[in-house]
């Protein structure tokens, strides 16, 4: 049968990989997991099937992935409590006896507690270690920055501001759009996948921020400047305009992994899965920011 589970089927990503995957021709059986079915019965409508899961709950994943032959684990965003409910979701592949695991990694170069972003890292460097122990043949897809946040780096508007205000030096990231990677891993699950491999989803081209503040200027119309300043002081405004801890400290790791180069490393494999060039950085950034007429 080989039919596929998709974890996190309410979340953005498992979302569409699954309506991604029942658009393919000659699919195969497609089960959708979530905590709550309600938000997934648009996924039912369009052939798949349902089935209650949830990270926490050992016993529940022992249900839902009985008779999977192929599992698309989709990490977790509780960041604290991922790594017990990654080592749940593994233990659980294994006691069902599912051939094939397919994990949504992340681009990184570093694998240490030195990492700017070893908070969101670590368990990723932990879920591929205990793939790697379990014996369990798997695919490890490496997603480039999700191109749909440089919102948060770059502001509302960018444009009316006239800059762009980042400490993130000349650093380039190979920024993807989510759903280029839900296409991507799509078409790798129809594809039946058997051997274990890593594969790096991110484009062919990576971008920095005076660059991509260049590219904002001619959406625009107007300069656009980039600024890199001191991390400290950059903190301190995002401090006085009162945005939470996490959130803070979050893009300031990230500013200093692509000041870093994580994240510059480019790529053919998405582009060769995809079928097609991904969405190009100009073009998101005329459908987000172009001024309305």
């Amino acid at each position: 049968m080989n039919k596929i589970l998709i974890t996190g089927a309410s979340g953005s990503l498992g979302h569409e990989v699954a309506k991604q995957l029942l658009q393919i021709p000659q699919h195969p059986p497609v089960v959708v997991m979530a905590r709550n079915l309600a938000k997934v019965d648009d996924l039912r409508q369009l052939g798949a099937e349902l089935r209650l899961g949830d990270y926490e709950d050992r016993a529940s994943l022992d249900q839902a992935f009985q008779g999977i032959d192929q599992l698309y684990f989709v990490s977790g965003n509780e960041i604290p409590k991922r790594a017990a409910q990654h080592r749940h979701v593994i233990a659980a592949a294994q006691a069902a006896g599912v051939k094939h695991v397919v994990y949504t990694s992340f681009q990184r170069v570093n694998d240490t507690a030195s990492s700017p972003i070893a908070a969101v890292a670590d368990v990723h460097w932990l879920t591929e270690q205990l793939l790697r122990d379990s014996g369990l043949s798997h695919s490890i897809l490496r997603h480039g920055l999700y191109m749909d946040m440089l919102p948060m780096f770059l502001g509302p508007n960018p444009i009316a501001q006239g800059r762009v205000v980042l400490p993130a030096g000349q650093g380039k990231g190979a920024f993807v759009a989510r759903q280029d990677l839900a296409l991507a891993g799509a078409r790798l699950l129809a594809s039946r996948p058997q051997q274990t491999a890593t594969l790096n989803f991110y484009p062919q081209e990576a971008w920095s921020m005076g660059e991509i503040a260049a590219l904002l200027a001619k959406v625009g119309g107007k300069p656009v400047a980039y600024l890199s300043p001191d991390p400290a002081e950059f903190k301190a405004q995002l401090e006085a305009i009162q945005l939470p801890p996490m959130v803070i400290d979050m893009t300031l790791g990230f500013a200093e992994a692509i000041r870093q180069g994580e994240f510059a490393a480019t790529s053919t494999q998405l582009t060769q899965f995809m079928g097609r060039q991904p969405l190009g950085m100009q073009e998101f950034l005329q459908k987000t920011y172009a001024p309305q007429a």
